[in-house]
């Protein structure tokens, strides 16, 4: 679990810090403040910046819209890479000097993970192999060189894990070279838009008839007392081979799809499903208060909080609402060691800073109506 997490370089952080990390973490902030981009953050630095998951976040800003400008086989030149969204000022930096780094603070901290860039050449063994080989400075090429280029390299510890090529769009996600031996964190991740319907068959399959899959039922009658029991049906008519989530009524025989009865219900599934499949993990949560309404959001809180302890999973969640904020307050003085609240503001030097308030200081500043959003 992290206890803190520094950020340096990453998207609009120059530099940010946090020094104090709980089991369940609510983060706020204005728009562009940095909150789904501290969440970008925790998600690479747990999963030690496998390619999948670089190219998962680019996607769900849809920063590979300059692929579609490029005519097959064309070569796709270093400053248009989709990757450089990810760096601080969106353009890679220089060779050989810092890139993304990111790790805990702490007398004991634990090692961080270095994202940055070098240039790479490909040439041909007399076997007729292929080697890639990293070089100081782009120069004159080698006699049998193939290709050369940039290349991102991923380091933990100062030890070379991943090695990503930035080279042609059809080859981008093909030419990693190494992977990543290091273990990777459990990590589940809901985005303000919600889940897609093929991870939410995934997640329910893995706790399907086990007793997750009534803390499941136990949270959906928060909203709705007469739930009964949830199946996912596949959907057929469409052609998309999506599965469905149907829901039985006490004292009904009728079934009736569960985004039927309302946003609220949907996003209660979503959010009980993704923290019962994290166990052991972490869960990462974007505007936390979709759909729901504020009488419920102490009871959603309290939910999290008790399978948060139960089943060993970090949570870190991000709200404009400040209903939101006073529902995680009320639960947060029940079990105050299990949570922290910070404030992401703009910074002009940084990008941006952290404001972490104490118990007592939020709930002094929300007795006197004090903005804390």
């Amino acid at each position: 679990m992290l206890d803190s997490l520094f950020v340096r370089n990453f998207r609009l952080f120059k530099s940010l810090e946090i020094e104090r990390l709980s089991r369940v973490n609510l983060i706020v902030g204005k728009n562009n403040s940095g909150k789904s981009c501290f969440l970008e953050a925790i998600k690479i630095y747990l999963s030690n910046a496998l390619p999948n998951v670089l190219f998962e976040i680019i996607n769900q800003r849809n920063e590979f819209w300059e692929f579609g400008l490029q005519e097959e086989g064309q070569d796709i030149r270093d400053y248009e890479n989709p990757l450089r969204h990810l760096f601080f000022g969106y353009k890679f930096p220089d060779i050989n000097t810092e890139g993304i780094r990111m790790g805990t603070l702490g007398k004991f901290p634990k090692p961080a993970l270095h994202i940055c860039t070098k240039f790479y050449e490909i040439i041909s063994l007399e076997n007729g192999q292929l080697k890639l080989e990293i070089r100081k400075y782009r120069g004159l090429p080698s006699p049998n060189f193939i290709e050369t280029g940039m290349a991102l390299e991923v380091l933990y510890n100062g030890t070379l894990i991943n090695r990503l090529p930035l080279i042609k769009p059809s080859k981008m996600s093909l030419l990693t070279i190494g992977s990543s031996l290091l273990p990777t964190q459990n990590i589940k991740f809901i985005p303000a838009r919600g889940t897609s319907d093929f991870k939410i068959s995934l997640l329910w399959d893995n706790i399907n008839l086990t007793d997750l899959e009534d803390e499941v039922i136990r949270s959906l009658r928060l909203i709705n007392k007469d739930i009964k029991a949830i199946a996912l049906i596949d959907n057929k008519r469409d052609g998309s081979n999506q599965r469905v989530a149907i829901a039985r009524l006490e004292n009904s025989s009728e079934r009736i799809p569960l985004e039927s009865i309302g946003d609220g219900i949907a996003h209660i599934f979503d959010l009980i499903l993704a923290l019962t499949n994290a166990k052991d993990g972490t869960l990462l949560v974007d505007e936390f208060e979709n759909g729901l309404h504020w009488s419920i959001l102490p009871k959603v809180w309290n939910t999290i909080f008790r399978l948060a302890e139960r089943l060993n999973v970090q949570v870190f969640a991000t709200t404009h609402s400040r209903d939101c904020i006073r529902g995680f307050k009320q639960v947060w003085e029940q079990n105050e060691s299990l949570g922290s609240f910070h404030r992401l503001d703009p910074d002009l030097e940084n990008g941006a800073k952290s404001v972490s308030y104490s118990l007592e200081t939020l709930s002094d500043a929300l007795d006197m109506d004090v903005e804390v959003r």
